[in-house]
């Protein structure tokens, strides 16, 4: 069984480095950090495998030793590379005295693991291969979790905000290696339980220094991952760790529950099942987990490549039923999940702009219908100057730019408006969407301002490419009615002709039975003819 845990701990740790070696060296960009990255993740990825081999191999031990050796040292040339990257002769002093105290460390260890094979045949070696090798291992991670110290205080705020992560992560696995060779100095071993922990505990590093990688410009490593991939391994990660916290639950109170144990074990796994269905089918919950996921392991929020097909499709194509108008709302508000908005189109002959769509959203008042805003209504005029997007939340608080920014009160009393983006078309206000509240709370940074800009001007074209078409239906109409028209007043001359002329014969010629005839021929011809025309 500890032969069993040490595999699957070990091998967890491989793998996690393997990934995160993979996907250091497929990356577009190429420089020094991204190269010691790439040895320091290969390095542990090899002192794991060389762990796993160990139950089949014990001659391996000292194959192991020095590939653990090597692991460190990859970890601390990239800690005192960067180091030095942001104090120039602080850390060159800095980087001597590592330099010197690593080297002990190594030979250190060396000899104690090349002594630990004679303890066969000495318990003196034994006692010195112990000392030696602890020793140095302390003294490995102490200087490791120095470098990390001087780092993470001597950078500045921005740079801080991109290396944290990997002095979490790293700092991790020196603090748990302290611990775990402190332990072994004190009692002259080893603990078992320890060392096969250690494989996972390295494993849990993997991803804090991807976030570091990701976060910093100086490493440059843009992972090419699809989000939907990360989504769903994130989403199964998770829902694994919580089956496993229920399940050991669920072991307790069977444990401890007495004659009712197995009730209450199956009351309590039912009940979780529950509830984790219950957050797989939570919109909310999962519009939250790709917030999350976009801003902690993605340079940029968005996949802009799916926004803007999803964006399309949902313009192009949409629901039959729905009308152009719903279709832009439902495309922009989709971006933020949203699952609210209305338009407001401007029509010139009105000087206003009236509502014309709108996607669970009603007036102030249940029912109420939403008013029109005039042209030349001072939010009008901002979002035709300035082009800007307005965040309800900040007007409501009169801060920064919205400060002395008049709203109508029925749009800034509205509990579901949240933003107001401009539709522009060829500097022009054509539009603007209101959108209500999303599912999942967003920071409205530069790249969603940007986005919803974007979206709003590709969406306004749509706008003016509609009315232009209906212009020109109507032109087509007119130009059709026009055509007829002409028909028909030349049939209607033509038959006043007829009649005239038939008048004025008939002075002359309106007892004899002869005209009688064609008259009535005539007149029959007139209103058969004129029957035709209102047909």
């Amino acid at each position: 069984m500890d032969v069993q845990v040490e595999v699957v701990s070990y091998g967890i740790c491989a793998a996690a480095y393997l990934m995160m070696t993979v996907l250091v060296v497929l990356s577009r960009s190429r420089n020094r950090y991204k190269a010691m990255l790439a040895v320091a993740g290969g390095l542990s990825v090899a002192w794991a495998g060389s762990v796993l081999a160990l139950p089949m191999n014990t001659a391996s031990f000292g194959a192991s030793t020095v590939l653990e050796v090597l692991r460190a040292a990859g970890w601390m040339i990239l800690l005192g590379e960067l180091l030095r990257a942001g104090e120039e002769t602080r850390a060159q002093r800095l980087k001597l005295a590592a330099v010197a105290a690593f080297g002990t460390s190594c030979v250190m260890i060396v000899v104690g693991a090349e002594l630990a094979p004679l303890s066969l045949a000495s318990s003196d070696y034994l006692w010195i291969a112990g000392r030696v090798s602890g020793a140095a291992r302390l003294m490995l991670a102490v200087l490791g979790l120095l470098l990390i110290e001087n780092l993470f205080r001597n950078s500045d705020e921005d740079r801080r905000w991109s290396v944290k992560h990997l002095c979490f992560g790293v700092g991790g696995i020196m603090a748990y290696d302290f611990f775990l060779y402190s332990d072994a100095v004190l009692f002259y071993r080893i603990d078992q339980t320890l060392f096969q922990a250690r494989g996972i505990v390295n494993a849990l590093a993997v991803p804090l220094i991807l976030i570091s990688a990701t976060r910093s410009r100086t490493w440059e490593l843009n992972l090419n991952v699809s989000r939907n991939v990360v989504f769903h391994s994130a989403a199964l990660l998770g829902s694994g760790f919580y089956l496993l916290l229920m399940s050991v639950a669920g072991f307790y109170l069977r444990k401890f529950g007495g004659d009712w144990g197995v009730i209450f074990q199956i009351l309590f796994l039912s009940g979780a099942l529950l509830i984790l269905v219950v957050i797989f089918s939570s919109s909310s919950m999962r519009a939250q987990a790709r917030v999350w996921i976009a801003k902690h392991f993605f340079t940029l929020t968005y996949d802009y490549r799916e926004e803007w097909l999803r964006f399309t499709q949902t313009i192009s194509e949409g629901e039959r039923h729905m009308s152009l108008h719903d279709r832009i709302i439902r495309a922009v508000a989709n971006i933020l999940d949203n699952t609210s908005g209305g338009l407001w189109v401007l029509r010139a002959e009105d000087r206003a702009f009236l509502p014309t769509a709108a996607w669970n959203m009603v007036g102030h008042l249940p029912g109420q219908k939403f008013p029109a805003l005039r042209a030349d209504h001072p939010l009008a005029r901002f979002m035709q100057e300035s082009h800007w997007i307005v965040d309800m939340d900040a007007v409501r608080a009169g801060e920064g730019r919205y400060k002395d920014l008049e709203v109508p009160g029925w749009l800034r009393e509205h509990e579901k408006a949240g933003l107001i983006v401009p539709l522009i078309h060829q500097n022009g206000l054509r539009a603007f969407l209101v959108l209500g509240l999303p599912r999942a709370q967003r920071n409205l940074d530069w790249e969603t301002y940007d986005l919803l800009k974007t979206v709003g001007t590709q969406a306004a074209s749509y706008l003016a490419e509609e009315e232009a078409a209906n212009a020109l239906s109507d032109a087509r109409r007119l130009e059709e009615f026009s055509r007829r028209s002409a028909f028909i007043v030349h049939d209607i001359k033509n038959v006043v002709s007829q009649m005239s002329l038939m008048v004025q014969n008939a002075e002359k010629y309106g007892d004899n039975p002869e005209f009688q005839k064609d008259m009535l021929a005539t007149v029959g011809n007139s209103v058969e003819r004129m029957t035709d025309l209102l047909a």
